[in-house]
This record gives structure tokens, C-alpha cells and sequence, in this order.
């Protein structure tokens, strides 16, 4: 697979230092209840047109035009892949924050998911957090998910690019953010990419749209190693490994052990 001929937007990066926020003990993780939609390009970078996460979490107005949204506008190949694979179904957006409220526990945190469908209920979200103390900090989510191909005549890759910021509910200071992506890889991407989404790969439209179970993996499957990596970057402890049962209540059966020299 090769790269595209253009360029990631810049990165914007905060890197999470667990020493100055060691008070945040609460996240509530935000989930875009918003549209969903699955996009299809061609050597072509869509997400240069789109505002950094940055935009959105300085203000979080009710009036602006900007929100940790899909973009509204996809290509005809985008709208007819979205149909293909049913966002009732994929559930991409639900997907990540689930998987972060389940990493995050088990790193330490308090979490907990908290939906939103539209710039007005943030807004409102945002506040609510910080008047009823419901949670130290929230971290919200941008998404983007499409399938990509060099050039016409190259397999399409799965693409996703994740913006991710912690804010504090209190402050609003910014504790985290940074871009992640998994998949079609592109020309100097200044991104922290995860994956290569090599192994899912489709000849041409045809086989993207006709193997909606596949495709769907594809995306889904890089929705699990952003979360993966979210988490990884807020860990504040080792995973809690369970408990086994007491020593006097477990039984080997050494006719059935098997010793390699």
C-alpha cells in the first residue's frame, strides 16, 4: 500500500502528564449521537478542509458552527458505502466511547458514557458537568471513517482519524489531545497512527459494498486499537487482573500437562 500525495493538517499535541493531573479521578466520555457517515476517496486527503479539535473545545458555543462532528458532506462512492454498511449498524461513534469508558475503568478511572446529538446538546453537556461536578474532566471525540484507495486502480484500505482532547470541567484547560489514525497511511501524516489495516483490504467498489460484515470489521477493528492507544495515553494504572481462586481449591491434572524440552 502506498502513501497519498498529500499531506496530513497539522497535530495538534498535548501530551497527558499524570503528575499535574493527578486529581482527575472522574471522566465522563462524551459519544456522538450526531450523524454517521462512511466516506470513499481516491488519493486524497478529505480531512484538510476540516477545523482541528482545538476549534471546538475552547468555547463549545451553542451558536458556532464547529462541533466534534462527521462532516456533512461525503462523495457519491461515501454515500452509497454508508448505505452499504448501515450506521445503525457499524455504531463506529458508539463503539469508541464505549471502548474508552471500558479501558479507562480499568485503568483507574471513574467513567462513565454521556451522549450528545447535535452542537446545542454539548454546549449544554459541557455545563452540566461543570455546575453538578458530575465528573473532573470529559473527553470528547472527533471521527472520521472512510475507505480510501491511491489511485483507481489500487485496493481500498480502511481510514479513520480520531481528534481526542481531556478537558477539565472546571478549568477548561486542556490535559490531553492529540490526532490518531489506523490504516491508508499518507504522505508526512503528522498523526499517531496505530495500524495499517493491512489485512483488510478490497479490490475495488464492487467487493467493498457487496461484504458490508467485512468492510465493517475493517473500520471496527480500528476503532478498538484508537481506543487501545487512548486509553494507553491516560493510563493512570496497570489493568486490574482478577483474582484467582483460593490455592487450595485448584486441581491440577498432571496426566494432561504437557512439557516441551
Amino acid at each position: 500500500m502506498g502513501n497519498a500525495l498529500a499531506a496530513e493538517s497539522q497535530r495538534t499535541q498535548v501530551k497527558f502528564d499524570l503528575s499535574s493531573a493527578k486529581d482527575i479521578k472522574s471522566v465522563i466520555v462524551l459519544e456522538n449521537k450526531g450523524v454517521e457517515q462512511y466516506d470513499v476517496t481516491t488519493g486524497l486527503n478529505p480531512w484538510v478542509s476540516f477545523g482541528l479539535l482545538g476549534a471546538i473545545v475552547g468555547g463549545l458555543d451553542q451558536a458556532g458552527g464547529s462541533g466534534p462532528f462527521m462532516p456533512n458532506s461525503i462523495s457519491l462512492k461515501g454515500g452509497q458505502l454508508t448505505k452499504a454498511l448501515d450506521p445503525n449498524v457499524t455504531k463506529l461513534q458508539t463503539l469508541l466511547a464505549e471502548k474508552v469508558v471500558e479501558g479507562l475503568s480499568q485503568r483507574g478511572y471513574e467513567a462513565k458514557g454521556l451522549g450528545y446529538k447535535d452542537q446545542e446538546s454539548l454546549s449544554l453537556t459541557v455545563k452540566d458537568i461543570k455546575n453538578r461536578k458530575t465528573a473532573n474532566a470529559y473527553l470528547v471525540t472527533q471521527l472520521y471513517a472512510a475507505y480510501i484507495c491511491m489511485t483507481s486502480f489500487d485496493p481500498y484500505y480502511p481510514y479513520l482519524r480520531a481528534q481526542v482532547a481531556l478537558i477539565d470541567a472546571q478549568t477548561g484547560k486542556t490535559l490531553y489531545q492529540d490526532v490518531l489514525t489506523y490504516g491508508f497511511a499518507f504522505q508526512n501524516q503528522k498523526t499517531q497512527h496505530v495500524g495499517s489495516g493491512l489485512s483488510f483490504s478490497f479490490d475495488n467498489m464492487s467487493t467493498l459494498t457487496d461484504n458490508p460484515a467485512a468492510s465493517r470489521k475493517g473500520l471496527r477493528h480500528g476503532i478498538q486499537m484508537i481506543s487501545d492507544q487512548i486509553v494507553s495515553d491516560l493510563g493512570k494504572f496497570a489493568p486490574v487482573i482478577p483474582d484467582g481462586p483460593p490455592d487450595a481449591d485448584v486441581q491440577v491434572d498432571t496426566d494432561s500437562v504437557e512439557i516441551n524440552p
